[in-house]
């Protein structure tokens, strides 16, 4: 979905969505027996306030320039949690090394 030029900021849209509200928003239009589910014909019924596009853009422009930190941050501690596997694969080769001489 593209948000309206000059109304709705399609990134500002997007994590507005998948925040807190939106899933309220998402769950009071959702229907289905077994599994909720969101058509947006259904999403068009909705009804939230805007602020203004002025502060959309600004927080657009703030959230693109947070992606690439939070990738790098989570590349990190992928990284940290990888540490313990390494330092176990380590001990094992030392301990096969030591016996094998």
């Amino acid at each position: 979905m593209r948000g309206k030029p000059g109304v709705v900021d399609s990134r500002w849209f997007y994590y507005w969505l998948r925040s807190p509200y939106g899933v309220q928003c998402i769950n009071s239009l959702a229907r289905g027996a077994v599994r909720e589910r969101m058509l947006c014909n259904r999403l068009a019924e909705g009804f939230i306030q805007l602020p203004p596009y002025s502060e959309q853009v600004r927080i657009s422009v703030a959230l693109k320039q947070l992606q690439p930190v939070k990738a790098a941050i989570k590349q990190q501690l992928d990284d940290l949690n990888k540490i313990p596997e390494r330092l176990l694969a380590k001990a094992f080769d030392f301990n096969h090394e030591r016996r094998s001489s």
